[in-house]
Order: structure tokens, then C-alpha cells, then sequence
């Protein structure tokens, strides 16, 4: 028979309101390159080529500027995944916390 997981009902904040603002920022900058990856979806590999093609080196260079950007983007987005999953998981802890003190189940 498997125990049963017992999961804190307790603990402290984990970022502070001055890193809560930090984040909000970096959310905000990677709206750029969002909507690069964002246009870039909508083109077709035909319709990049003869981009790179007619733009020659500039445009290869700023789309490979952008491919870095949104490799950098992604990266943010998998840490900030992880701070989503934390705040869900402190959702539901406090939750299950309330319902068993008010008797709701």
C-alpha cells in the first residue's frame, strides 16, 4: 500500500512585490519578439526564402537575430511555465487547506 503524500499547507511568499514588478517588465519586452514568431507563422517557407532571397545579407542577419530571440523567448517562457505551475500548486494547497477547515467536504 502507497503512502499517502503529505504537501505543506504552509509556507512563505516566493518572489518579492519588487520581483512580482520584474517579471511583469520582462512579460511586457518579449512582446516584440512574440509578434516576429507571431508573423513568422504566418508565412509560408516559400514566402521566407524569397524574403531572404530579395532582402540578402541585412535580412538574413535580422532573421537570424530573430531566431535567436525567440530561442531566448522560449527559454524565459519554460521558467515562467515553472512559476505558473508553483502558483497552481499553492492555489490548490490552500484550497484543500480551506475546504477541510470549513468542512466542505
Amino acid at each position: 500500500m502507497a503512502k499517502d503524500i503529505v504537501l505543506p499547507t504552509r509556507f512563505n511568499a516566493a518572489i518579492t512585490e519588487k520581483q512580482l514588478g520584474a517579471v511583469e517588465q520582462a512579460a511586457q519586452e518579449w512582446g516584440v519578439t512574440r509578434r516576429i514568431a507571431l508573423a513568422t507563422l504566418s508565412k509560408s517557407s516559400k514566402q521566407l526564402l524569397k524574403g531572404l532571397q530579395s532582402g540578402g545579407e541585412t535580412t538574413a542577419e535580422a532573421m537570424l537575430a530573430a531566431h535567436n530571440s525567440i530561442r531566448e523567448y522560449l527559454t524565459w517562457r519554460t521558467r515562467e511555465t515553472a512559476m505558473l505551475e508553483a502558483a497552481q500548486a499553492r492555489t490548490l494547497l490552500v484550497l484543500e487547506q480551506f475546504s477541510t477547515q470549513s468542512g466542505a467536504r
